[in-house]
């Protein structure tokens, strides 16, 4: 089964990136959330897309510099990546 391909750049950031996703399929159902390394969730957007590439620009420029995790849920599957605001 083929997986999408997520990237986030750039990365370290100022808390300001974009988010592309390249998808097999089409889903109704995509959620972004960021969580702080305590595991609190912090931020989410729900995206909307009919389309198999997903862009979307993130605005999180009022965290404090540090690391945090974003996940992105597609469907049923579950991307985590790491992020860093400077």
């Amino acid at each position: 089964m083929k997986e999408a391909v997520v990237s986030i750049y750039p990365n370290p950031n100022t808390g300001q990136f974009t988010l592309k996703a390249d998808l097999f399929e089409t889903v109704d159902d995509i959620s972004l959330e960021i969580y702080n390394l305590q595991g609190q969730r912090l931020y989410t957007e729900y995206l909307n897309s009919d389309q198999l590439n997903i862009k979307a620009d993130i605005n999180i420029s009022q965290f404090a510099s540090g690391v945090y995790r974003l996940r992105l849920k597609i469907g049923i599957d579950v991307f985590e990546l790491p992020l860093t605001v400077q």
